[in-house]
C-alpha cells in the first residue's frame, strides 16, 4: 500500500487489488475486532492469573458483532488488519478474531449499514467501497479462470 500512497496511480491501485486477491485465493486471514452486544464476555476473569495455553470458556450467551469505524462524513465501515502490528496502532475492542479476507469483503459488500471495508484503518489504509470490492472479486475470478 506504500506505493499507492506515494504514486497514487492506476498501477499502484492494481497492485493493491492483486495483493488482496492473492490473500483471498490463498485463504488469507486478517484480524477483525468485535464488540459485545449483550452480556459480558468474562465478567469474573482475573487476567493476571492467566498463563500461556490456558483455555477459557464462556458460561453464558454473549452476542458479538463486527466493529466499525466512521469516516469524517459519519459513514460506517467494517475494518480488518493485515497483521497484529497494525491492530496495535490504536485501541480496539477486546475481542479480535482471525477472519478470512473473502468473508469480511463479502460482508462489507452485502451489508447495507456499511459503505465497505477499510484495510489497516489506523495506518496506511485502503478503503474498499462496494464498487471496489466487486472489482476485487472480479479480478479474483479472472485470475482463477486464467489458471484453469
Amino acid at each position: 500500500m506504500s506505493n499507492l500512497y506515494e504514486n497514487q496511480d492506476h498501477e499502484s491501485f492494481i497492485d493493491v487489488i492483486t495483493a488482496i486477491c492473492f490473500r483471498i485465493m490463498n485463504d488469507g486471514q486478517g484480524w477483525v475486532p468485535f464488540v459485545t452486544v449483550s452480556g459480558e464476555l468474562f465478567p469474573n476473569l482475573d487476567v493476571r492469573s492467566l498463563q500461556e495455553g490456558d483455555k477459557l470458556a464462556v458460561d453464558q450467551e454473549v452476542r458479538l458483532h463486527m466493529d466499525t469505524v466512521a469516516a469524517e462524513d459519519g459513514i460506517e465501515w467494517l475494518y480488518i488488519f493485515t497483521n497484529e502490528e497494525e491492530s496495535h496502532k490504536k485501541p480496539v475492542p477486546n475481542v479480535v478474531m482471525e477472519i478470512p479476507f473473502r468473508q469480511i469483503l463479502e460482508t462489507g459488500l452485502h451489508n447495507d449499514k456499511v459503505a465497505g471495508v477499510v484495510i489497516n484503518p489506523f495506518g496506511k489504509y485502503f478503503k474498499a467501497d462496494k464498487k471496489v470490492i466487486e472489482c476485487i472479486f472480479d479480478a479474483c475470478r479472472q485470475n482463477m479462470e486464467g489458471e484453469a
